[in-house]
Order: C-alpha cells, then structure tokens, then sequence
C-alpha cells in the first residue's frame, strides 16, 4: 500500500504533466516558443520534478509577467493554470483550494485565455468530484445554492 505522500506525489505530477501537455498541444499551432522562454519553462519542469513547488513558483513569476507584457496568451495560460499548481502543491488532493485558485485568476485573466483555464477548470472539477464521490454520496437531497462552496 502506498503511502499518502506517494499518493500526492503521483497526483501533483500527474496533474502538472496532464495541465502542460494539453495547454502544449492546443497552442502548438499558433504560438513558437522562443529558445529562452523554453529554457525558463524547463527551469519550472527541474524544480517540478525535484519536488521543490516554491522554487518552482519563483521561476514561474518573471515568466508570467514577460508573457502578459508580450501578450502572449499561450504562455499566460500556461502559466496561470501552472501557478495554481504549484501554489496548492502541499494540500491533498480532495481539496478545493486550486479549483478556488483558478476560478479566481480567470476572472483576471485576459479574454483570449479563458476558454483554455475553463477547459482546464472543467477538468480539474471532475477530478475533484471523482476524489470525492463518496462525500456527494452521503449528501442529503435537500437542495442548495448553486453558488454554494463546492465542499459543501
């Protein structure tokens, strides 16, 4: 049986692979990487993989603003979504705090990157609801709010 740190470990590599891969592929077509920002994004992927989220997050930052700056909303997208990541690396992975995190940062985010961070959004709440199941389960069937906390 593995133990819960393997568990998150798994999940936050996963969930890091799965958020880069899909936002790579969607722009692969309309954006080129230049040679220096692909240095900086393998910078954030070391410190990933070594399991330094702080670290990681501190080299994210200048990526992000050179990405607002330029306008470039591939690596925006990439970036807000990796963001939320990284700043709930430490939480379980039953908790709702990077769903909280990402509805936050779309409201701020520019017009071209919201579809893709709704995209991921939707993702990542179904994976909250498949972690969860068991608690939507023992819910009543007295309704609630739709704007309730998804915890609730």
């Amino acid at each position: 049986m593995e133990s819960a740190a393997m568990f998150l470990s798994r999940c936050f590599r996963r969930t890091v692979l799965f958020v880069h891969a899909s936002l790579l592929l969607f722009f692969t077509g309309i954006t080129l990487m230049s040679a220096e920002t692909a240095d900086d994004w393998k910078q954030v992927e070391l410190f990933v993989q070594r399991q330094q989220p702080k670290s990681a997050l501190e080299a994210l930052l200048p990526l992000e603003a050179k990405a607002l700056k330029l306008q470039d909303f591939p690596e925006i997208a990439r970036s807000i979504a990796t963001r939320a990541i990284l700043e709930t690396a430490d939480r379980p992975p039953d908790d709702g705090e990077r769903l909280r995190m990402l509805t936050a940062a779309i409201k701020n985010a520019p017009a071209q990157t919201v579809p893709v961070l709704d995209a991921i959004g939707a993702n990542w709440t179904w994976n909250f609801f498949l972690v969860n199941r068991w608690r939507y389960a023992q819910r009543s069937t007295g309704g609630s709010a739709a704007d309730a906390p998804i915890e609730t």
